[in-house]
């Protein structure tokens, strides 16, 4: 069994036999340690040992000189370190001399016998952390490392979105600390380093990253108020602020750039400093894109959580310039390219954004005659409107919308003094022939023409269908009609009223009988039973 006297005499030896490569490396050091050769050998001795340690972990004495070939290789690196002290090289050395001997004592084995222990060596990593965190900010404040170098030093500048991540950070920030403390003049901070690596951008990137995170939204919150804060002590203008987040060209993607937030945030901050330099963020926005591709971009980022809000304050702005500027719903609606949006129209988001700014530009120019169905009615049928209305009152998004411009379109034709027939022959119904029930556009009709009725004079959906169709072709039309779900509630109702004024015109059984196709009718028909009636009816009246 070796003796601890042995043991060390053969680590000695190991680190002596590198001692002309350590010196080597140690001569060609940008910094020159201030020592003698005897304190140089206590300090490798120091770091050969610690090394020695990790790698006997799974060694036995057969396999020492194996693994002391690896010396070499970790004290080489544990040497770079020129910024370590001395003296935590030596305590660590004391460290391990004392372990070594309570392990032995505690239970009377050699390390050759049972081998080094992990948790001694973890409780040794942790016994070094504080010391060596404090030593090392010291070596670098006194050697005067600048805080840009430990920085690099710490691989922070390869950190990109996780560097406020990073375990090396807080080291850094202490160091921050002393080196402000000792250098007044030469004072730093973090959003100020940040910003030196990787670009104005490229923080407010790392700012928005770390808001989102609990473990770092402290170093995200204070970041971007050291940002706003060094902007706004220079006066940099809302424009410049764009420019270096590098958001100042027309890009579709912009409210999905992370450093938009923080520009948002500098808007506000400069606008409450500066007021009487009071902008808005539209006004900052609008030269970088045409209007209509902006309010493209607004429809896309109000559906986004994130970014709704920006997206309203922004379209609530440009609302406001159109209105000040007396922008027309008529212009507008070409502008953001509506009348191209063919029977898509009430679907499309920013035809819903225009009708909210119709209702505003009526209300502050109220002696300005407008009429959004008629702008409309400028690039769209009737019937293609009165189709879209139907088709979007299935929708429960656009429901509301298109119950408003029925009753729009409906109240500009009383208003016209525009008759059931033309409405016929404006939602194309004339077209439809025998098929009319086929259409969807029917309903609209026949509740214009209950409407008519009630505004303008009696006028019957009976009549006007019996003076185009003849009481047998509307016959036939209205009992298909009833076979259909979607049409029989109102295609009874219609046969009902036609036929309740055959009596009256004395009409002839016979005609009723053809009219109603009775041959082939069930006895419990209602219309067979209606024919039975009415003949019995019409026989008693002949023999009066």
């Amino acid at each position: 069994m070796r003796t601890p006297a042995g043991r060390s005499h053969c680590r000695l030896q190991v680190a002596c036999q590198y001692r002309p490569v350590v010196a080597l490396q140690l001569a060609t050091q940008n910094e020159v340690l201030e020592e003698d050769l005897p304190t140089a050998a206590m300090r490798l001795l120091g770091i050969a040992l610690v090394a020695l340690v990790l790698l006997l972990l799974t060694s036995t004495e057969a396999e020492v000189y194996t693994a002391t070939r690896g010396v070499e290789t970790a004290t080489r690196s544990v040497v770079r370190q020129l910024d370590a002290p001395i003296t935590r090289l030596l305590r660590s050395q004391a460290v391990i001399h004392e372990k070594e001997e309570e392990e032995e004592e505690k239970d009377g084995y050699s390390e050759e016998e049972r081998g080094v222990s992990t948790t001694s060596v973890e409780s040794l990593a942790n016994s070094l952390k504080a010391t060596e965190k404090l030593e090392l900010i010291e070596a670098w404040l006194t050697s005067g490392k600048s805080t840009d170098y430990v920085f690099t030093q710490l691989a922070l500048d390869n950190a990109a979105d996780d560097v406020l991540a990073s375990p090396q950070l807080q080291t850094w920030i202490d160091y921050v600390k002393v080196f402000n403390k000792k250098n007044p003049k030469k004072q730093t901070s973090l959003a100020t380093t940040l910003a030196s690596h990787y670009g104005d951008d490229g923080l407010a990137k790392i700012i928005q990253a770390a808001k989102k995170a609990p473990k770092t939204a402290k170093y995200g919150s204070r970041l971007e108020f050291e940002q706003i804060q060094r902007w706004l002590a220079r006066e940099k203008t809302p424009e410049e602020v764009l420019k270096l987040l590098k958001l100042d060209r027309m890009r579709y993607d912009l409210f999905d750039q992370p450093q938009l937030f923080t520009w948002v945030k500098y808007v506000d901050d400069f606008n409450k400093m500066y007021p009487a330099r009071k902008t808005t963020l539209f006004a900052k926005l609008s030269p970088l894109v045409d209007e209509d591709t902006l309010v493209q971009m607004l429809i896309k980022a109000k559906s986004v959580a994130s970014t709704e809000r920006i997206a309203l304050r922004v379209q609530a702005e440009q609302t406001a310039n159109w209105l000040k500027k007396g922008e027309t719903p008529d212009d507008l609606f070409t502008l953001l390219r509506l009348n191209r949006a063919g029977d898509t129209l009430l679907e499309n988001p920013i035809f819903d954004a225009w009708v909210k700014y119709a209702d505003d530009f009526r209300e502050m120019y109220p002696k300005i005659s407008f009429d959004p169905v008629v702008t409309i009615g400028e690039h769209y049928s009737s019937a293609a409107l009165a189709t879209m209305i139907v088709e979007a009152t299935k929708s429960p998004s656009t429901s509301t919308l298109a119950y408003r411009l029925n009753t729009e379109q409906f109240r500009d034709w009383i208003k016209t003094s525009t008759s059931p027939v033309h409405v016929f022959s404006l939602l194309e119904l004339r077209a439809a022939g025998d098929k009319l029930f086929q259409s969807p556009l029917l309903v609209t009709w026949v509740k214009y023409v209950d409407l008519y009725s009630k505004k303008k004079g009696k006028v019957s959906v009976t009549t006007l269908l019996k003076k185009r169709f003849g009481d047998e072709v509307l016959a036939g039309m209205l009992q298909e009609a009833q076979q259909v779900p979607g049409t029989r509630k109102i295609a009874s109702g219609l046969l009902n009223s036609l036929v309740s004024r055959w009596p009256k015109n004395g009409v002839h059984p016979d005609e009723v009988h053809k009219w109603l196709r009775v041959d082939g009718r069930k006895e419990t028909d209602p219309l067979r039973q209606f024919y039975e009636k009415y003949l019995d009816a019409f026989t008693k009246a002949s023999n009066r």
